[in-house]
């Protein structure tokens, strides 16, 4: 599959207007954001493209063949509480457990048994403590059986709120909200 169903799968993304780039309605919301919390803890946030504390971006591409790759983006806020290198012990720690957390099957993207899917792995993009980029690989034996996916991501991290979805495959393009309420979402056949 390679990057380009991903490109595809952020390009999507962006029309929603659900990438961390984006300028619109993001970018308003980070600015009531800034109203209403302390930015110790942002060394050089402002340097940064624009984002959303309590948001994660989560971008699913599955291939004919049954390869699925998936792009995890969220404010390093979202994971440790704070966007810096870590200060003490604790810090070191919640940012150790945190990784280990974004990397296990199942916290960040759970799909359907039904569809057969190996977890092959994630990997985590060094981009320092601000923005967190994880991209995860599965192969599912019976991809068309594939008719959920959810996140497990708000039972291990307190702090979010929204995950906002978008999921292109050969024969579909959907873009969703995931939230504690509703972690899974069922895809249209």
């Amino acid at each position: 599959m390679g990057p380009n169903i991903l490109v595809l799968a952020g390009t999507i993304l962006a029309s929603f207007g659900l990438h961390t780039g984006d300028t619109g309605a993001t970018q308003t919301a980070h600015e009531d954001h800034d109203a209403h919390h302390d930015h110790a803890d942002h060394d050089g946030h402002e340097e940064h493209e624009a984002h959303v504390h309590g948001v994660g971006h989560l971008g699913v591409a599955i291939e004919a063949g049954g390869r699925v790759e998936a792009e995890f983006e969220t404010p390093g806020y979202n994971l440790f509480g704070f966007e810096r290198e870590p200060r003490d012990a604790d810090e070191v720690r919640a940012v150790s457990e945190a990784r280990s957390s974004l990397l296990a099957e199942g916290v960040v993207l759970r799909l359907d048994r039904d569809a057969g899917c190996a977890y092959l792995g994630g990997e985590i993009a060094d981009t320092g403590y601000h923005d967190i980029r994880v991209t995860y690989r599965f192969d599912c034996a019976q991809p068309q059986r594939l008719r959920r996916i959810g996140t497990g991501v708000f039972e291990v991290f307190e702090r979010f709120e929204t995950i906002e979805a978008v999921l292109v495959s050969p024969d579909r393009q959907a873009g969703f909200d995931l939230t504690p309420a509703a972690p899974d979402h069922r895809l249209a056949p």
